[in-house]
């Protein structure tokens, strides 16, 4: 009876009710909204409600129904809206008439409800289509008007307008739902020492394993998962860090101190002795892994290691100034014997300090080391003028033009330093010794990928006038230096880019005269 004047009720709300003949999968209507006409054009107008409904009838003063499990799974795993109808029956004069309704709507904490009913159920080994549930229609029901038109104006509201949304919602709900942050759990052996243990719980090696146990949790029961049949393989640890750090280094205390920032990593102490605490600092180019042994253990005091990530460095484009950090406390860990402290960025405390000391063998790579230093110092001074100072560069690109940093450099902070230009001419009329003329000085250089170029003014004098004419120029002062472009590639020719920058510098100075220095040629300060 309930089935049947639900149909009318939706005939009766202009609605379009499909009644299953063969009710076997959890649902008495499929019920379809009507095409709106009026909203768009035809192929572009949105796709019409449909919902799947269970009818159900209760007597009056009845708080509850039940459901069979198997078909309850059907209701929450439908992709549309689905919702449960129960009418309310009364009688009058021994006849029973319907006196209201509820609906209830799988979605939310109902269909979180089924999900952990399937669970429960598969943990005890039963088949849902035998397990029943009673369910208290006043909890997980709204009470509505009878009639096709409330029953309406309710799915329209749990919709929200957008079929497409609303699935997508139910989608995320069904893969989310009674799940917490330990969703999964794997019981492992590993094939490693518990040296090689700890050093992978930091995620600084790989070690060889088999997976024994795959668990899922959800709602609370755990169930083993299908196995993962990988035999043994290789497992490689990627932990989350615990904090942020900032690591501080100088010579000694009268030195000031230089800093950089990195994550900061922990092993769970289970792992290691509990005399000792295990540490890693993690930057982008480097690793700097600590032993600290508690007051009372055999062997007090702490161990640091310096990890380089060569892969990284080697590869990865970086900024200048996180390059000039890097080679900075590179060199020094190497030059002597520094004070190094780990710092929490929030509070300013020292959370750990000690001294590193370098072996005999490490001064000789600490000098090469520094060099690279004062060459990333000196390109930061370069792409300051530039205005770049953001630029990005791997470590070999900027190695390869060494000489032509080291002149932009010399220009902007000692001109003086460079060797004066000196260059000779055929005779021309009107040239006589001691001939003072102006003169811009071009030269370009490609950094990474990039077109690098200055300009710098200078006076030129005639110094001997004979079968040819000998100049020598005069300290050159910068007007610019830019990032013009993109490298060309094409070493033959400058490219338009320094022809238009050339161009450009004539007009700004109103010097007609330039000395175009080769930017393919290997650098010399003599040129």
């Amino acid at each position: 009876m309930a089935q049947t004047q639900f149909g009318s009720h939706c005939v009766g709300g202009g609605l379009i009710p499909n009644e299953s003949n063969y009710d076997r999968t959890g649902w008495d209507y499929i019920v379809e909204w009507p095409q709106n006409i009026n909203v768009a054009t035809l192929d572009t107008r949105p796709t019409p409600i449909a919902c799947h409904v269970q009818t159900k009838g209760a007597w009056v003063g009845n708080v509850s129904i039940r459901l069979r499990l198997s078909s309850a799974e059907r209701l929450a795993k439908e992709p549309k809206p689905t919702f449960i109808y129960i009418f309310a029956v009364d009688t009058l004069d021994d006849t029973p008439r319907f006196d209201h309704a509820h609906v209830i709507h799988v979605q939310g904490d109902f269909l979180a409800l089924i999900l952990k009913k399937l669970r429960e159920t598969e943990a005890s080994a039963q088949r849902a289509n035998d397990v029943y549930f009673d369910v208290t229609v006043p909890k997980w029901g709204t009470r509505v008007e009878l009639g096709g038109r409330a029953f309406r104006k309710f799915v329209e509201d749990a919709v929200g307008g957008s079929m497409a949304d609303y699935i997508t919602r139910k989608q995320v709900e069904l893969q989310t739902l009674g799940y917490g942050p330990g969703r999964f759990r794997l019981t492992t052996t590993f094939f490693a020492t518990s040296e090689d243990i700890v050093e992978a719980f930091l995620g600084l090696k790989r070690i060889e394993g088999e997976v024994d146990e795959h668990i899922e949790e959800r709602f609370g029961i755990s169930l083993p998962m299908p196995s993962l049949d990988i035999g043994k393989g290789t497992i490689d640890f990627q932990p989350n860090p615990s904090g942020k750090c900032e690591i501080r280094f100088r010579k000694d205390s009268n030195h000031p101190a230089s800093s950089f920032k990195g994550d900061l990593y922990r092993v769970p102490e289970a792992l290691v002795d509990p005399q000792t605490a295990r540490i890693a600092v993690k930057t982008d180019l480097l690793t700097i892994t600590l032993t600290l042994r508690k007051e009372g253990a055999t062997e007090g005091g702490q161990d640091f290691r310096i990890l380089p990530h060569q892969d990284v460095i080697k590869e990865e484009r970086f900024k200048t100034a996180k390059w000039k950090s890097f080679y900075d406390f590179s060199a020094s860990s190497r030059e002597g014997p520094i004070l190094i402290e780990i710092i929490n960025p929030k509070s300013g405390a020292s959370m750990v300090h000690g001294i590193i000391t370098p072996g005999d063998d490490a001064r000789a790579e600490g000098r090469r080391l520094r060099r690279t230093c004062f060459l990333l110092q000196k390109l930061e001074r370069i792409l300051h003028v530039a205005g770049r100072p953001n630029m990005k560069f791997r470590i070999r690109e900027l190695l390869d033009k060494a000489s032509d940093i080291e002149i932009a450099a010399t220009l902007i902070e000692n001109p003086a330093a460079l060797s004066s230009l000196g260059f000779k001419t055929e005779l021309a009329q009107g040239l006589t010794a001691g001939l003072s003329v102006p003169m811009l000085y071009f030269r370009s250089f490609e950094l990474g990928g990039h077109e690098m170029a200055y300009c710098a003014k200078l006076n030129v004098e005639t110094m001997s006038i004979n079968s040819e004419v000998t100049w020598r120029g005069s300290e050159m002062k910068l007007v610019t230096l830019e990032r013009i472009g993109k490298a060309s590639g094409q070493k033959e020719v400058p490219s338009p880019e320094l022809k238009l920058f050339l161009e450009r510098t004539q007009r700004q100075t109103g010097v007609s005269s330039y000395f175009l220095a080769d930017p393919y040629a290997p650098s010399d300060r003599g040129s």
